[in-house]
This record gives structure tokens, C-alpha cells and sequence, in this order.
């Protein structure tokens, strides 16, 4: 069962893609069906406390067309499938969650880390789709390109202190650049 705290950050709207796949974003000895549900089972699938495997079977085929995820069947374990799987595997998790509890806030650190030119424009469309739907998204990357691609604002951190907070229209790569190495000169912060 979930903690409380993590069960009412789902149910205020609060959804992640978290940074790293394989010890924050499944059980690897479960299957692809457990693993898509995890976190949204008390919200979705429980009829009088018991749990509804057959509708998260039926669930998970569905993301597995939708997000193309290559696994042999909702029933593979999520250890098998490669990086790029697993990670379509949690984005379509964190839009499963969205969608069952109006998710207004999609967290998402470094969604496209280690991901081939293809599954990387498909995590970063669903972003996309997910602010185009009315809702936010705040995206933690390292990929200066990414931020710039994705972001309406960006705020540059320099050792776990806001250094500027930027509107699209200031959006210089090499001034921002600087500002993440530390340079005290470039785009003043708003």
C-alpha cells in the first residue's frame, strides 16, 4: 500500500518521471502490468480492497500499443525490457495517473537520459501534450538543447541557489552556460 504522503501527492495532481529508471522507477522483478500500476492501484483498479488484474492486464496492453513499448507481453518482467522501454514504460504510468486523477503537475528529471533520437522526440512529445492539455510541467535536465526545445521559462541553478529565471525570448546558450558554471556575468535573473 502506499504512504500517505505519496497517495495525496497523486491525488492533488502530482505526477513523476523520476530520474533514474531502474531504482526510483519500477520493481524490476515484476511484470510490465505491476509495474505500470504502481502508485495508481488504489486509485483505479480496486474494487472493495482487491485488486482488479485483470483491468490492469487489460491497461498495460493498451499502453503498450499506445507508447510502443517492446516487451512479449504485459506478463514480462520489467527487467527485461531495454532503457528505452522502461522509460516509455513510466511516462506511460505517469499519464495513466494523470489521467485517473486529473494530474495537473508532471515532474520530470533528465525524461530522455540514455534514449535513442527516436524514443527521446516520443517522451518529449508527451511533455509537450501534457502543458498543451493545461498542465505543468516542470522538467530537471541537464540537456541545455532539451530546456531550450521544451521550456517556456528556464531557471539556472549554480550549486543549489537560483542564479536567473528566464523567459523564452532571453533564452542564449551561452549565456546560460555561463550561468550554470557559475559566471556572475550574463542575463540578470527576474
Amino acid at each position: 500500500m502506499l504512504s500517505s504522503p505519496y497517495r495525496a501527492r497523486i491525488a492533488g495532481g502530482l505526477v513523476v518521471i523520476p530520474e533514474d529508471r531502474i531504482a526510483d522507477g519500477l520493481l524490476p522483478g515484476l511484470s510490465v502490468a505491476e509495474n505500470l500500476v504502481l502508485g495508481l492501484h488504489p486509485f483505479a483498479f480496486t474494487r472493495r480492497f482487491i485488486f482488479d488484474r485483470e483491468r490492469a492486464r487489460e491497461l498495460t496492453r493498451d499502453a503498450i500499443a499506445e507508447y510502443a513499448i517492446r516487451a512479449r507481453s504485459e506478463d514480462a518482467r520489467a527487467v527485461e525490457l531495454s532503457g528505452g522501454n522502461i522509460q516509455k514504460l513510466l511516462v506511460a504510468r505517469a499519464m495513466a495517473q494523470a489521467r485517473a486523477v486529473g494530474g495537473r503537475l508532471l515532474v520530470a528529471t533528465n525524461p530522455t537520459r540514455g534514449l535513442d533520437v527516436r524514443a527521446t522526440e516520443f517522451v518529449r512529445g508527451r511533455c509537450l501534450g501534457f502543458a498543451a492539455s493545461g498542465g505543468g510541467v516542470l522538467l530537471i535536465s541537464e540537456d541545455l538543447d532539451e530546456l531550450r526545445q521544451l521550456c517556456h521559462r528556464i531557471v539556472v541553478m549554480f550549486r543549489g541557489t537560483i542564479v536567473a529565471d528566464l523567459p523564452r525570448a532571453r533564452f542564449d546558450p551561452y549565456a546560460i552556460g555561463r550561468l550554470m558554471a557559475g559566471a556572475t556575468q550574463g542575463p540578470a535573473a527576474h
